[in-house]
């Protein structure tokens, strides 16, 4: 797995060890014959590919030609307010309010900083962080690779990781283990995050909380964020009519939502 900090690379991996096997690989190993992350590293942009490697035996010795990385991208909407929330190795301006401060209120783009293993990368804002890391996977012509949206592997899990399982090679087990099935194992950090997400998702399906965006955030959002890549993945803007009157709502204002 690859992707972004908060865009389900741990619940993928996880639903891919619990299903897929590999013919001819040792029942025993802790992979099951596919790797936890891409060797220069799931969060990692694809451009450092072969200028970066994870220190750890089973990817000093990959042939990183014979890898198939599966990218995992996430609504950037979804993903940004997450990252508010998580923010991991990713440090702006976000604060507590005013999530996910795209920019200040004289139009000004918050620069983000990025600590990848390779090092510190900075982008224009949040939003083109979300922009430039998840293009390099969709433009990438020097190496397979597959993108998955997280919301087919929670909407649709067994579905969704048996054609990534079958596509590399891989077999599926007699039954499908899901994440809550899983539950049991006590497993914690990146584990227990992945298991609210999926809670979350299934328990309100639709459900958004992007009113509580600043106006000027929602209008840079889609000025900013790659319209080629938002049709393709199927990712809908908020409509700013309906937050408006949210907005006002939540502000104790008189209006209705339609």
């Amino acid at each position: 797995p690859a992707g972004l900090f908060n865009s389900g690379t741990n619940l993928l991996s996880t639903l891919l060890q619990q299903n897929c096997f590999y013919p001819g690989r040792n029942p025993e190993e802790f992979f099951h014959g596919m790797a936890f992350q891409v060797p220069y590293g799931k969060h990692t942009p694809p451009e450092y590919r072969r200028k970066h490697t994870i220190k750890f035996h089973i990817y000093e010795d990959m042939l990183l030609d014979a890898v198939l990385p599966v990218a995992m991208v996430r609504h950037p909407y979804d993903w940004m307010k997450s990252t508010c929330e998580r923010p991991y190795a990713v440090a702006w301006a976000y604060g507590n309010t005013d999530c996910p401060k795209i920019v200040s209120s004289k139009n000004e783009t918050f620069p983000v900083r990025v600590a990848y293993g390779v090092g510190n990368v900075t982008y224009e804002s949040i939003a083109h962080l979300w922009n430039r890391w998840n293009r390099e996977y969709f433009d990438s012509m020097a190496f397979p690779r597959l993108i998955v949206r997280v919301e087919d592997l929670i909407f649709y899990p067994e579905q969704t990781v048996a054609k990534i399982c079958t596509c590399a090679g891989g077999s599926m087990a007699p039954e499908f283990t899901s994440t809550r099935n899983s539950a049991k194992n006590g497993q914690s950090g990146h584990y227990e995050h992945d298991r609210n997400l999926v809670d979350s998702f299934t328990r309100y399906g639709n459900f958004r909380n992007w009113p509580k965006f600043p106006m000027r955030d929602h209008i840079a959002a889609r000025a900013i964020l790659d319209k080629e890549m938002m049709d393709y993945f199927q990712y809908k803007y908020p409509d700013l009519e309906r937050v408006e009157q949210e907005q006002k709502m939540m502000n104790g204002e008189a209006g209705e939502i339609i």
